[in-house]
This record gives structure tokens, sequence and C-alpha cells, in this order.
């Protein structure tokens, strides 16, 4: 397979964002490599260890903005360290999806992932799935290349998890 490394982050707890999210992986899993959690992560697996792994190795990641999401602290956490690689990383892609109905911009800047900047990234939109799901398929048909750290050189893959665990200490600083 040699599509991109896609990431979902999400939390779906809605009828409307569990069929948005399983239509996203279902039209992205023969293309691209999509590790989505409720897929991916097996019995006794160290699921805090592979979702940080896949965070690091993905070159694209999807976050499905529904109304549980924006107020979840493992949401906060990876769209936080997805908007810090994409802007030291101009090929990385970060998409933010609003779920219909559930999310709007407004929603978003109120919410707890505002300070991640999440809103600053085009979002995808629509009152559909359909046309959701087509608007991201033309996104993805366009991108040629993403390097992640992973695929760098070991000088800069340090430097690289060096400024990671600065944030990292830095948002818990802000939450004790």
């Amino acid at each position: 397979m040699s599509g991109l490394r896609i990431f979902i982050s999400h939390s779906a707890k809605t009828k409307a964002a569990q069929t948005l999210l399983k239509r996203l992986h279902e039209s992205l899993k023969d293309e691209h490599q999509v590790w989505l959690d409720r897929v991916n992560l097996r019995p006794g697996e160290p699921w805090y260890h592979s979702i940080n792994w896949c965070i690091g190795y993905c070159n694209a990641a999807i976050v499905l903005l529904s109304e549980d999401a924006l107020t979840r602290n493992f949401v906060f956490y990876e769209v936080s360290i997805l908007a810090f690689r994409r802007r030291t990383n101009p090929d990385f892609k970060l998409i933010p999806i609003c779920v219909p109905g559930e999310v709007d911009d407004d929603a978003i800047k109120k919410s707890r992932l505002s300070p991640c900047g999440i809103s600053d990234f085009q979002m995808i939109t629509g009152n559909d799935n359909d046309s959701i799901i087509n608007c991201l398929h033309n996104h993805l048909n366009k991108i040629t290349q993403c390097n992640t750290p992973l695929d760098r050189p070991i000088e800069e893959l340090c430097e690289f998890c060096i400024r990671c665990l600065t944030m990292i200490l830095t948002f818990n600083r802000f939450d004790n």
C-alpha cells in the first residue's frame, strides 16, 4: 500500500459522529494506511504508546470535530501535538472535519481546542457525509509527498523529540 499514513483523532459518541467516522475509515482504508483506535488497538496493547507512535509516524491526520470531541482531554492532547507538527512541518497535513449539525466554527473557537489553533486550519464542512468524504478525497489526491520526523536523519529526529517533550511539559504545567 503506497498511500498516506493517516491518523484519525475523534470522540464519536453520537450516531451522526459514529456514522461519519465509520464512513471516513471505510472510504480511506483501501488506498491509505489508516489508524483508528477502535480498529487498530488490540486487547492488552499499550494504547497510550500506540497512539503516540501513530501521531508521530503519520504524515496526515484527520480530526473529526464532534460536539463531544470539543470537550475531551485526549482529543485536546492529540490535536495539540498534531497542530504543533503541522506548524513545524508544512508537509504534514492536518485536516479538521466538522460533523454536520454538531459543530461550527464558533463552537470550536469557544471550546477547549481553541488554544491548539485548530480553527486556523481550513476545515472540511458539509451538509452530508457524502459531500464531506468527496471533499476529503479530492484534497488527499492532490498530496504528493508528506515526510514525517521518522523519515528524517537521526539528528533531526532528536531535535523534534526535544521540541515535542518541551511542548508536552509546557501543557502539563498549565494543567496543574
